[in-house]
């Protein structure tokens, strides 16, 4: 392989494909890959690919594939298989598949799952069960059904297969085992695994119609008066008495012990149900406690339905009541006085929070410039953004040229960026959009770009 940029491309080895598969440093960026393809840059990703870029691989074949070069396309990623790296034997065990080699790609992907790799387990489960092979796949995940992830794709891929059975008795085994731990001692409720054994037992259930079964299953899990609350218990159980219109029990599960999140279920069942006003009633003693999640939910509710002056009215004083962090907040109330004409207004609401908060912050900065270029008033936008104390900061020029590129001045934009510190994917795109191909690919290739110091798993593992 070549080398490029001031440091080298990696070799063709897995501890260096796993870095930079995490990192993503010198690697292009996924989405970049895809506008390089889209902009018709193809040799490039090609080149890119050959000397050890996995993203320019994964996407360069999916485009040969969707073109009907699938040989070409499985070129391309068998140089990254060779190295034994389990990522690239996933995706050509697709390409495989993809062309009707599934025999092919089961005898790729077996090694990898026989040594443990869990997604290759899933994908040769995953195969197998696209041969027909449904009985190979539960014995091949029936042993392993202690991990949490396995026992959800045992439950998964059987769906339909005529093995509801077998698989809610290993389920019901697995619940009784677990139990069985948490009674001896061995384990402890929080963190006695398989963790979702319950709700699988429960999703069984369900799926063969034994819905009040599966609801006695999940309320034993979902009832905060236990010591030990299933936040994902909850969430099914919601969702069960919703998909099986139980309004009754909703309502009482909302008004007792299944609290906001219940009440917001419940509203959205209503919703869904075209009453939008008992769902509007619903969120109201929340906002009345000043809950800025149930503010903003309702003002999402009343907009979909064309109330937009209601929802204005509910999010003016969200940001208050949130303190410090409240920028999603402003832009969805900025986009709503915005689209009603009411700029002077919604400034007027920014102001006021940097008076609160005794200066105008950055990110506040940066939502008054937003409104201010959007009412088309960008010189003012971009004077003031320019103006304020951390403009010389990375995330500063980062906001100037997102007005300056979205005004059209993308060479402007482009020279904001330039600097060093300042470099990455924003500039990377301007640079290509401007067909500045190869200034874009050595930004990359500089590694400024990806995981901003040392490798975190490598500390990790380090500590450990």
């Amino acid at each position: 392989m070549t080398a490029r940029g001031s440091l080298p491309l990696p070799a063709m080895d897995i501890d260096e494909l796993d870095r930079r598969y995490r990192t993503l440093r010198g690697w292009v960026p996924p989405h970049v890959v895809k506008l390089l393809i889209e902009r018709g840059h193809v040799d490039v990703v090609r080149r890119e690919a050959e000397d050890g870029d996995w993203f320019c691989a994964k996407e360069l074949a999916q485009e040969l594939r969707e073109r009907g070069e699938v040989d070409d396309a499985l070129r391309v990623i068998r140089p990254y298989v060779d190295t034994a790296w389990w990522i690239a034997a996933a995706e050509l065990s697709e390409l495989l598949e993809g062309r009707g080699d599934a025999d092919e790609a089961i005898a790729l992907v077996r090694p990898y799952a026989e040594a443990g790799e869990l997604l290759a387990v899933e994908r040769l489960a995953e195969l197998l069960v696209g041969q027909g092979h449904i009985d190979d796949a539960v014995s091949l995940l029936r042993p392993r059904v202690s991990n949490f992830y396995l026992a959800r794709v045992l439950v998964k891929l059987t769906a339909g297969h005529g093995r509801d059975d077998d698989v809610l008795a290993i389920a019901q085994a697995m619940v009784d085992d677990k139990q069985r731990r948490i009674d001896t001692h061995q384990a402890q409720t929080w963190n006695a695994e398989p963790w979702n054994a319950e709700l699988l037992l429960a999703a069984l259930l369900e799926r063969q119609g034994r819905v009040d079964d599966a609801l006695q299953v999940l309320y034993a899990h979902a009832h905060p008066g236990k010591a030990y609350t299933n936040g994902n218990a909850v969430e099914q159980y919601l969702d069960v008495l919703a998909g099986h219109n139980r309004e009754e029990q909703l309502r009482e599960y909302a008004s007792g012990s299944g609290g906001a999140e219940a009440a917001f279920r419940l509203a959205t069942w209503l919703e869904e149900q075209g009453r939008a006003d008992e769902a509007v009633a619903v969120f109201q003693p929340f906002v009345a406690d000043k809950s800025a999640d149930a503010a903003t939910r309702l003002a999402q509710l009343l907009v979909r339905h064309s109330r937009v002056d209601e929802a204005i009215e509910v999010l003016r004083q969200v940001p208050v009541w949130m303190g410090g962090e409240y920028e999603c907040v402003v832009r969805m109330l900025g986009e709503l006085m915005l689209a009603h004409g009411r700029v002077e207004d919604a400034l007027a609401i920014i102001d006021d929070l940097a008076q609160r908060a005794g200066g105008m912050s950055y990110e506040l900065c940066l939502e008054r410039c937003w409104l201010l270029h959007t009412a088309g008033r960008s010189e003012q936008a971009i004077a003031e953004l320019r103006a304020h104390p951390e403009a010389g900061e990375w995330y500063g020029a980062l906001g100037i040229a997102a007005v300056l590129a979205d005004g059209g001045r993308v060479d402007e934009a482009i020279e904001v960026l330039s600097p060093p510190e300042f470099q990455n994917t924003v500039l990377v795109e301007l640079l290509i959009g401007q067909d500045r191909v190869e200034e874009a690919i050595e930004v990359i290739h500089r590694e400024r770009l990806g995981w901003d110091g040392d490798d975190p798993w490598e500390d990790q593992a380090a500590a450990g």
